[in-house]
C-alpha cells in the first residue's frame, strides 16, 4: 500500500450544470423571452415604421433600430440555447429559423440599398428584403405566443402581447390606406415643408425604396403649388 493512500484528501465536488438550478434557469428563460419580446414587438416594428417615416434620416434610423433588435434578439436566442437541454419543441425549430432569416436580412438589406442607389429600381434582392422580413415578423410572433403558452405565463400576458401585434398590423394597414396621418412623427424632421407623404416618396425615390407609392397627379401638385404660394 503507498502511504500517501493514507493521507486524507480534501474532495471538492464538481460544479452543477447551470441547468439543475431551477432558479437561476428560469430567470434566464425570462430574460430569454424578454429580449426578444423588445427586439420584434418595440424595435423591430419601430425600425420598420423609420423607413417609411419621410424623414431625410429614415435610413438611418432604420438600421440603428434594426441593428440594436438584431443585437437584442440574438442574445436572447444565445440564452436559450445555453439553457435549453436539447431540442424538444416546435418553439425551438421555429426559433433558429426565425434565427435564420434574422441573419440574412441584414445582408438582404444592405445588397438593396447598394442596388438601388445605382439602378434607381429594384431588383429581386428588394422583394427578397421585404418578404423575408415579413416572414420574420409574423412567424415571429406566433413563436413569441407559443413560448408565451409553453412556460404558463398568465393569460393576461399571453393576450397583451397578442393586443400589441393586432394594434400594429391595424395600425400599418391603416397608414398604408392613408387613414391614418404619418406627419407627426416626422413633424420636426422632414426634408422639406410638403406633407409626410412627399418627403416619404422623395426619400424612398433616393435612397431605400422598399414600397410602393404613386407619384401625384398634376392636380395634386399644382394644388401644393397654391397653398405654398398662400404661406
Amino acid at each position: 500500500m503507498n502511504p500517501s493512500d493514507l493521507e486524507p484528501r480534501l474532495i471538492v465536488p464538481e460544479p452543477s450544470p447551470i441547468y439543475t438550478d431551477l432558479d437561476l434557469r428560469n430567470r434566464l428563460w425570462h430574460i430569454h423571452g424578454s429580449l426578444l419580446c423588445i427586439a420584434y414587438l418595440l424595435i423591430f416594428p419601430a425600425g420598420i415604421v423609420a423607413i417609411r417615416s419621410g424623414s431625410h434620416r429614415a435610413l438611418r434610423y432604420h438600421y440603428l433600430l434594426q441593428l440594436s433588435g438584431t443585437v437584442l434578439a440574438f442574445t436572447g436566442i444565445a440564452v436559450g440555447i445555453i439553457i435549453s437541454k436539447g431540442l424538444v419543441f416546435s418553439h425551438q425549430y421555429i426559433g433558429f429559423a426565425v434565427g435564420f432569416l434574422l441573419l440574412i436580412q441584414p445582408l438582404l438589406g444592405w445588397k438593396h440599398h447598394v442596388d438601388f442607389r445605382k439602378i434607381k429600381s429594384r431588383s429581386w434582392i428588394s422583394y427578397a428584403h421585404m418578404w423575408a422580413g415579413r416572414v420574420m415578423m409574423g412567424v415571429s410572433w406566433v413563436n413569441i405566443l407559443m413560448g408565451l403558452v409553453i412556460k404558463e405565463y398568465h393569460f393576461l400576458v399571453q393576450a397583451g402581447a397578442g393586443v400589441a401585434m393586432l394594434c400594429f398590423v391595424v395600425l400599418w394597414m391603416l397608414w398604408g390606406l392613408g387613414v391614418v396621418d404619418a406627419s407627426p412623427i416626422v413633424r420636426s424632421d422632414r426634408i422639406n415643408e410638403g406633407d409626410a407623404r412627399e418627403g416619404l416618396m422623395t426619400n424612398m425615390a433616393n435612397e431605400f425604396a422598399l414600397d410602393d407609392f404613386d407619384e401625384p397627379s398634376e392636380g395634386e401638385e399644382e394644388t401644393e403649388r397654391s397653398k405654398a404660394d398662400h404661406k
